[in-house]
Order: structure tokens, then C-alpha cells, then sequence
């Protein structure tokens, strides 16, 4: 079996973000490790787009969520109405990379029947952590952006010919 690099830097952000989010305490800890297993992408280019993508639409999620739930109560069809208005706002906003990470932080206040600013800070404590850890693990450990480069470098179209 071989373990490429992106393993080791999913894996590596994976166990920091959980780490650190356990060591401070917060509620739902283990999420920190899949926002930041979310996080590594193939590219450092793609990385930081999919870490704004997710913190953008995770913050709408949390408004959103606490202004309905707040008004309309924790109910099924409160959150039934939520998707129906959220999912076409996220396409919109061309953030769907952050669509299951929002939909996990909206479960987190579903499931607390409540809004406080304790949630909140708990729940922007996990998305910093998880996107923060897999951002700096995407930096620092090797990836394979050089690599694409000189391959897309070495590439030199040919003239066009028509089939005709």
C-alpha cells in the first residue's frame, strides 16, 4: 500500500485540529478535523479558495440559522424552510465548497435549540481551527503544484487542423 503526500498532510490536519479544538474544550471537537480534512486540496490554489468558499458560507449558516430558528423556532419545518433558502443563496454566491460544512455548523445549533454567543464563538473557534490547520499543513508539507507546473509548461499544442 503507498501513502502519498496528501495523506499524510490530510491525516497530520486532521489530528492538530482535533488536537486543539479537545485541548481548548470546545463542543463538537471532532469537527475541526473534518473541516480540516475538507481543507486539503490538491492544489494551494484550490485550498485557500475552498477555506473561503467554507468560512463564507458557514457564517452566512450561523446567521441565518440563529435569525430563523430564533423567530420561527427549532423546528423540522424551520430548517426545511432554511435549506429551501439557503442552498440556492450558497450556489448563487458560487460557495458550494462550504455547503456540507455549513450544514453540519446549522445541525450544531439544531441540535443546542438554542443561539447564544457562546455557541457562536464555539462554532467560529472550530471553523478558524479547522480551516487555519489545514490551510498551514497545506503550506508547509509538500504538495505537487511544482510538479503541474513544469508538466503544463512541457505542453505545446500543435496547429489545428480541420477534420473537414
Amino acid at each position: 500500500m503507498k501513502i502519498g503526500s496528501r495523506t499524510l498532510k490530510t491525516a497530520a490536519a486532521a489530528g492538530i485540529a482535533m488536537l486543539i479544538s479537545e485541548t481548548i474544550h470546545l463542543d463538537y471537537y471532532v469537527f475541526a478535523a473534518i473541516i480540516a480534512i475538507l481543507s486539503i486540496q490538491e492544489t494551494r490554489k484550490k485550498s485557500f479558495r475552498a477555506s473561503y468558499e467554507r468560512v463564507m458560507a458557514s457564517l452566512i449558516a450561523i446567521g441565518m440559522g440563529a435569525l430563523m430558528f430564533t423567530l420561527l423556532g427549532y423546528s423540522p419545518a424551520t430548517l426545511t424552510l432554511y435549506f429551501v433558502m439557503f442552498i440556492p443563496l450558497v450556489q448563487q454566491l458560487k460557495l458550494q465548497d462550504g455547503m456540507i460544512t455549513s450544514v453540519v455548523i446549522l445541525t450544531h445549533l439544531y441540535t443546542e435549540g438554542r443561539f447564544s454567543l457562546d455557541l457562536f464563538v464555539n462554532e467560529l473557534l472550530l471553523i478558524a481551527i479547522g480551516v487555519g490547520v489545514g490551510l498551514v499543513v497545506n503550506m508547509y508539507m509538500p504538495t505537487l503544484d511544482k510538479e503541474i507546473r513544469a508538466h503544463q509548461g512541457q505542453y505545446r499544442p500543435g496547429p489545428r487542423r480541420s477534420l473537414l
